[in-house]
């Protein structure tokens, strides 16, 4: 995958591949040094000017890290589908998150739920990877489409 490179602090940057394929998997790189920040992924079908009528998708990550004796991160990721751009979309995905030159936080929130920390990482948890010193998170399966 491609990055920047060159980041500013808290920017957010997202790799999820090629145009007109849908990814099962996203991973978001959060860049260290701003208490809070977000960034937006836009999608459409890769192959067409559909997206000129508004059929798109756009996935937004929020994130607040918060300082002192226990840093704590909070991460919200809200997905907003326009009328047609849902086939843009696989039915679910599985968001990741890698925060690189930072130190372990004491506890990882996801839309206000603790995550669970892990030794080598998974699902709907975290974990600190010393070999690339980073925090690596792993969040729920969740729908990108209405039921």
């Amino acid at each position: 995958p491609r990055r920047p490179l060159f980041s500013s602090t808290g920017e957010v940057a997202v790799s999820p591949g090629l145009a007109g394929e849908a990814y099962a998997a996203v991973e978001w790189t959060l860049y260290p040094g701003a208490a809070a920040g977000s960034g937006s992924m836009y999608e459409d079908d890769g192959e067409t000017y559909a997206y000129l009528r508004g059929d798109l998708a756009t996935s937004t990550l929020v994130f607040a890290m918060g300082g002192g004796t226990s840093p704590t991160l909070d991460v919200n990721i809200t997905v907003a589908v326009s009328a047609g751009g849902a086939a843009a979309l696989p039915r679910t995905r599985t968001h990741s998150l890698r925060l690189p030159n930072t130190p372990p936080p004491t506890r990882v929130l996801f839309n206000g739920a603790p995550l669970g920390k892990s030794r080598f990482g998974g699902p709907a948890s975290w974990h600190y990877d010393g070999d690339d010193v980073a925090v690596v998170v792993t969040l729920p399966p969740s729908r990108t489409t209405d039921p």
